[in-house]
C-alpha cells in the first residue's frame, strides 16, 4: 500500500469496497476497484513484483482453454487472485497443458498447492504463460532458473526449488523375463477347417504375417475371439493333434420378444384400413400373359400367383405391366387393361 501512495495512488473506501484513485501521466484518474465480485482482495499490478517481472520480458497470457503451439520450452500457470505461479517445462506446450487440466479437475494433481487454489478459485482465475521457448536439452536447467527467478517455490505452486534429471524407469531381471517368454510364445496357425497350416515362434511373428494385432492373436489364443482374419490360432504348449478346431457358427437363436421388436422395426408404422385394402385390391388384380404377336398365354387371378408361376419379382412385374414392355419374351397386362 504504501508503494501505491508514493506513486500518487490514493485510497478511498466507497460502500464497503476499497477503491484505488491512480492518476497516469496526463492527470486523470482512474478507480480501480481492489475486491472482486465474490469479496476476495486481486492484486494490482503496482503492487505485484512478480507481474512486474513477467511484463518486463513482454510475456503473453493465455487462457487454460486456449489451443498453444506445440514448442517446447518453460511454461507458468499464474493464479491472478493470489498473485501465485507454477513454474514447469514441457516438450509440447499444448499436450502438456491438457494434462495439467485433466488431473486438476480430476483432484489428481501432483502439486497440492496448486490443486487447493484450483479448487477454491476456479479454472478461469488462472493463466497460462510461455515464458521462454527452448531446446529440449535445457529444459531442466531453463525451469531452476525460472523456480528461482520468480521465487515459485517459497511463494508460489512448486513443491521443490530445484529440477532434478528423472530416474530411468527400468525393468528387474524378473519383469523382463516374464515379458520376453510371454511374448515368445510359440503360436500353431490353422485354418477355418482345424487343418494344420504352420508354426510361428511368437505372437509378433504370427502377426507380421498375417498383417494384423498381437493382441487379436493373443485373445483367439485365449478363446476370446473364434479366429483371425480366416486363421485360427493355438499355443504350441496347449494345442493337441486329436482335437477337432474346426470352426462351426453358432446358430442364432432369438426369442419370440425379439422376433416382435424385428417385426414391428420392418414393418415400420402401421397402414391404415383403406392402405390395407387398396393394397390387397391391386395384389388381387387379374394378370394376363400375351405372348409377342398379342395371343394369350394364360390369366392369372393375382400379382402373386403370376410371380410365383413365372418366377417373377413383384417389383419388376408391376414395372413392366406400367411401362407396357415386354419381360422374359413376354407381355403382362392388368385382365382389366385388355379390351
Amino acid at each position: 500500500m504504501l508503494d501505491s501512495l508514493k506513486n500518487n495512488s490514493i485510497f478511498v473506501i466507497n460502500k464497503n469496497n476499497l477503491v484505488m484513485l491512480d492518476y497516469d501521466n496526463h492527470g486523470q484518474s482512474a478507480a480501480k476497484s481492489l475486491l472482486n465480485e465474490k469479496g476476495s482482495t486481486t492484486i494490482s499490478r503496482k503492487e505485484s513484483t512478480l507481474l512486474n517481472k513477467v511484463e518486463k520480458a513482454h510475456i503473453k497470457f493465455y487462457s487454460l482453454t486456449d489451443k498453444l503451439s506445440n514448442d517446447s520450452g518453460i511454461y507458468g500457470i499464474y493464479c491472478r487472485v493470489n498473485d501465485k505461479i507454477y513454474i514447469g517445462s514441457a516438450i509440447n506446450f499444448h499436450a502438456r497443458l491438457i494434462r495439467h487440466i485433466y488431473y486438476l479437475k480430476n483432484n489428481k494433481h501432483h502439486s497440492t498447492k496448486l490443486q487447493r487454489a484450483f479448487n477454491k478459485y476456479g479454472i478461469d482465475s488462472f493463466k497460462f504463460l510461455v515464458l521462454e521457448i527452448t531446446d529440449k536439452s535445457l529444459l531442466l536447467e531453463k525451469e531452476s532458473y525460472w523456480i528461482n527467478y520468480l521465487d515459485s517455490y517459497k511463494n508460489g505452486f512448486n513443491c521443490t526449488d530445484a529440477c532434478k534429471n528423472p530416474k530411468r524407469f527400468k525393468l528387474k531381471s524378473e519383469q523382463i523375463q516374464k515379458r520376453t517368454e510371454k511374448s515368445s510364445k510359440t503360436v500353431m496357425c490353422l485354418d477355418i477347417e482345424g487343418k494344420f497350416i504352420c508354426k510361428y515362434s511368437s505372437l509378433s511373428k504370427a502377426a507380421r504375417a498375417i498383417n494384423d494385432q498381437t493382441t487379436n492373436i493373443s485373445s483367439c489364443c485365449k478363446g476370446k475371439l473364434n479366429y483371425v482374419k480366416d486363421f485360427i490360432f493355438v499355443y504350441a504348449s496347449e494345442y493337441d493333434e486329436f482335437k477337432d478346431y474346426k470352426y462351426t457358427p453358432k446358430p442364432k437363436v432369438f426369442t419370440e420378444l425379439h422376433k416382435k421388436n424385428i417385426s414391428d422395426a420392418v414393418k415400420g408404422k402401421p397402414k391404415s384400413k383403406n392402405q390395407i385394402d387398396l393394397l390387397i385390391k391391386r395384389s388381387s388384380k387379374s394378370v394376363v400373359k400375351l405372348d409377342l404377336e398379342g395371343n394369350v398365354v394364360k390369366i392369372y387371378s393375382s400379382l402373386k400367383e403370376c410371380c410365383n408361376d413365372d418366377q417373377l419379382y413383384i417389383k419388376t412385374l408391376k414395372k413392366s405391366i406400367s411401362s407396357k414392355t415386354p419381360l422374359v419374351g413376354f407381355i403382362y397386362e392388368f385382365n382389366e387393361n385388355i379390351v
